[in-house]
């Protein structure tokens, strides 16, 4: 994992200017940082996209302007709190809370925004991380969110990280703790690329420029791999989709996501179409790429259909 210990009260120091950028000029920030150190491990750059993310997701509820508060604290959270929150545990933690004082949300729609909202729209193009992804991440993080609303009352979001401890960065960076992948693909500059993407997002990636040499990995790692990232098209003659179908002759809950420049051809098509697979289209970003990551591995557990023409993962 590319994670280092960081004090969360210098990483939203660095990314105020951008977190004030983002809001926009009718909402104003106030930052009240912690009192002593609040020390986390993570990765940076990570960090700093979930407080764009949570600013964003704020300044949504403040169409007509306001304000938005970023809280940092040091915390215990005891035995009844984590009772009753879900997802909650005891010990101490780094919490980030970021309330605004807009319209809020109904209950449902406080649900949609956690669950399945659209990614908010970025001023100038682009989107923020959707709060799904940034909950996926948090909880590989080994932390949880909190959230309550009132309409007319406001919305708040409480982030939990846990301290970081001496011994504590390789307790969280142990194979138990993140999803592994397996991302195969032969052109070596994209395979980089999403792999730093992936391992910045907590996900543990093992890879591989062909299927043959896919095979051989997964034999190495196949208890620990829970997706399968695969080019269509491959220079051993395995394509994606066969290597796919071998791996869940083995493997049933294996998630899949395919990748390719050209459009599925009609067998591929039959995959994504029984929502076993999913599909990113060649060239893709890599907020969606960590989108569609966190779809595939949010789906149901399926079984490997005997049909010729369909796979489930």
């Amino acid at each position: 994992m590319n994670c280092k210990e960081i004090d969360l009260n210098a990483v939203v120091a660095n990314q105020s200017k951008a977190l004030r950028r983002s809001l926009g000029d009718g909402v104003a920030l106030e930052i009240e940082s912690s009192t002593g150190p609040a020390p986390m491990h993570a990765d940076e750059g990570m960090i700093g996209q979930i407080l764009i993310g949570l600013a964003e997701n704020a300044r949504k509820s403040l169409p007509g302007g306001g304000k938005v508060v970023l809280q940092i604290e040091r915390i215990e959270v005891d035995d009844i709190h984590a009772r009753i929150q879900p997802g909650a545990r005891c010990g101490e933690f780094v919490r980030l809370t970021v309330s605004d004082n807009g319209m809020g949300f109904h209950t449902e729609q406080l649900r949609k925004m956690l669950e399945d909202f659209p990614a908010p729209a970025l001023p100038g193009g682009g989107t923020a991380l959707p709060m799904p992804l940034i909950a996926g991440i948090v909880k590989r993080r080994h932390g949880w969110i909190e959230a309550s609303s009132q309409c007319g009352g406001g919305t708040t979001v409480h982030v939990y990280f846990p301290v970081a401890k001496p011994g504590s960065a390789a307790a969280l960076q142990s194979p138990w703790v993140s999803e592994t992948i397996l991302l195969v693909d032969d052109e070596v500059a994209i395979r980089r690329m999403v792999k730093g993407v992936l391992e910045r997002a907590s996900y543990e990636v093992v890879e591989a420029d062909t299927g043959v040499q896919a095979l051989a990995v997964w034999e190495q790692h196949k208890d620990r791999v829970k997706l399968l990232l695969t080019d269509m098209v491959m220079p051993d003659g395995l394509t994606g989709r066969g290597l796919a179908r071998r791996l869940l002759a083995g493997k049933p809950d294996l998630k899949v996501i395919y990748t390719s420049g050209f459009d599925l051809d009609e067998e591929a098509q039959l995959d994504t179409a029984h929502g076993a697979v999913q599909f990113l289209h060649k060239p893709y970003d890599m907020r969606r790429l960590l989108e569609t990551v966190h779809a595939a591995m949010a789906t149901v557990t399926g079984v490997v259909h005997s049909s010729p023409t369909a796979v489930a993962a």
